[in-house]
């Protein structure tokens, strides 16, 4: 299993939630949000070379009611597969590709939490 580096992904996701956000809403909240991506080895050739990488990341919420103080937690959890090219420099473009997707969908899934949380309030 491999851990990579979470501070584009955060960057990614704290953009996402900005360019959701309201600065007029109001309800405010406090937002944590800690993200683990893994990949790890899915497929091997008869050799034993790895030719496919499966990728994790999950995030875990923490959202604040500035209001009510009512705090809720979630986890969110996306994966998907990206092939080993021919060179190192694809392979490394392939999985950008898939963190991209993956990172897309949990925003999407993060936000729809909060927008849900807040008109059940």
């Amino acid at each position: 299993m491999y851990h990579t580096d979470q501070n584009k992904i955060t960057s990614f996701l704290k953009n996402d939630i900005k360019l959701f956000s309201n600065k007029n809403a109001v309800t405010k909240y406090d937002l944590v949000v800690n993200l683990k991506k893994t990949k790890r080895d899915k497929i091997k050739n008869i050799s034993g070379k790895v030719t496919r990488y499966e990728l994790n990341i999950s995030a875990n919420l923490v959202l604040k009611n500035n209001t009510n103080k009512k705090i809720t937690n979630k986890s969110f959890n996306k994966e998907g597969s990206f092939d080993v090219a021919k060179n190192h420099f694809e392979t490394i473009s392939n999985e950008k590709i898939m963190t991209s997707i993956i990172m897309s969908q949990l925003s999407d899934e993060i936000i729809n939490f909060i927008t849900f949380s807040n008109k059940n309030k």
